[in-house]
């Protein structure tokens, strides 16, 4: 079984001393790349990586990342329409290739669109990560209260890690100046995360208006 090494040049296993392989090395190239927002270098390598490995489903994920940030939309569909394929049944590879379907779907202008694609994420795997994802479109098409249920279902699944979820849901009533109801999310999502800087202005900007009531 071969051993991923990380970012590591050598790893150490009893007295045994294990090389990287081809794959790792170039792997490593893409994800050095990718981590420092090298985004030419890093399609650069997915491109090498695909042609060596072509069934990695990872590379063709990232590689649609990258073509829609370049607007190269028909590319980065026929890259996930192979993505798709690659998935077969697993619920998990489904809901992040449909991910990614909703991303260009949203890119080139169809939100609608991508919302049918982040719902079937949702369908497939209903975790925090892809509820919040839906219900963000859903705030931006101006669809509250489904996106206010999106949010509140993102919560309720893991609340300790439901910062953006309560940040997200304080927004709704933000904009639906239901400011209570908002003050208290963006306080439930500081309690989780308290350097999130957004969620310190929104609270101050309530904390001020009540001053002037």
């Amino acid at each position: 079984m071969r051993v991923h090494l990380g970012f590591f040049r050598y790893f150490k296993i009893g007295r045994t001393i294990m090389k990287k392989t081809k794959e790792d090395i170039l792997w490593d190239k893409v994800v050095n790349a990718w981590q420092t927002d090298k985004s030419a270098c890093a399609l650069h390598y997915l491109e090498m990586y695909k042609q060596n490995f072509p069934d990695h489903i990872r590379c063709h994920t990232m590689m649609a990342d990258l073509m829609v940030e370049f607007c190269q939309f028909d590319k980065a569909r026929e890259t996930l329409d192979y993505a798709w394929k690659l998935a077969g049944d697993d619920a998990k590879l489904k809901a992040a290739v449909a991910i990614r379907y909703g991303n260009l779907c949203r890119e080139a202008g169809d939100h609608k669109q991508a919302v049918d694609w982040y719902k079937q994420a949702v369908a497939a795997h209903n975790c925090q990560d892809n509820l919040v994802i839906l219900g963000t479109q859903y705030f931006q098409l101006g669809e509250l209260t489904l996106a206010c249920q999106a949010f509140e279902q993102a919560a309720a699944l893991d609340e300790c890690c439901a910062d953006e979820a309560y940040f997200n849901l304080g927004s709704v009533y933000f904009v639906q100046q239901q400011f209570d109801k908002a003050e208290q999310c963006y306080q439930k999502s500081l309690k989780i995360q308290p350097d999130n800087p957004a969620a310190k202005a929104k609270l101050a900007d309530l904390k001020e208006l009540k001053t002037l009531k």
